[in-house]
């Protein structure tokens, strides 16, 4: 890789990373993309020519591997890193309340902390993706940074952990860590297992002749 700004990016594999890793490219940046199975990214989503070239490299690692995650950190010393490796279907994390806090919460914290353990909080900048759930219930008024939190499910109280310790590693140690407030979004890299993902796969389906049911839920 060339001397250029560089930015690793967690759950790469996912909708938001690969649209991320490609801009990212796009804009002259080497890229690193850490996934827990890297068999699932499909590098001509980002260009082929650009992988070829090594401007994009993929490690497979969990983001809930604290060891794993400092030795790639320390290794690359990102220019900027884009946390958005994360447990985010709601219906799982009713299902399994304790991972979904491992991956969006505990791993999150981890990895903040380590930047500030490293010494690279003068060097590194830091997005966390957050939720829109952590804000609860909305109560059908616009929502801004400094309405009322009140997250309502485990996925949305693992985004809120996040968030509560980002800020205060930010007014502490002085890291500079922006949290985005993600509401849903579609493209077709979007996970089946949404509702939306669903309807439109079973829709495309009829379309084209198609005659499979369509189970929501």
């Amino acid at each position: 890789m060339t001397d250029k700004r560089s930015a690793l990016v967690t759950g790469v594999t996912g909708q938001d990373g690969a649209y991320l890793a490609e801009l990212l490219l796009g804009k002259g940046y080497a890229v690193h993309g850490i996934a827990r199975d890297i068999t699932a990214f499909d590098c001509s989503r980002l260009g082929n020519a650009q992988c070829d070239a090594g401007e994009f490299r993929l490690y497979s690692c969990d983001i809930t591997d604290e060891a794993g995650m400092r030795e790639l950190v320390t290794a690359i010393r990102p220019d900027e890193i884009y946390n958005l490796a994360a447990q985010s279907h709601v219906p799982t994390s009713l299902a399994e309340p304790h991972r979904t806090m491992e991956i969006n919460a505990a791993a999150a914290v981890n990895l903040l902390r380590m930047i500030v353990d490293l010494g690279f909080q003068g060097h590194t900048r830091v997005f966390q993706a957050s939720s829109s759930e952590v804000f609860g219930e909305a109560s059908g008024a616009a929502l801004t940074e400094s309405s009322p939190m009140r997250p309502c499910n485990p996925y949305a109280e693992s985004k809120y952990r996040a968030y509560v310790a980002s800020t205060g590693l930010r007014a502490e140690a002085g890291l500079f860590v922006a949290n985005g407030f993600l509401f849903n979004h579609e493209s077709p890299y979007r996970s089946p297992a949404f509702v939306t993902r669903k309807i439109s796969l079973a829709v495309a389906s009829r379309a084209r002749g198609g005659g499979a049911p369509l189970r929501l839920g």
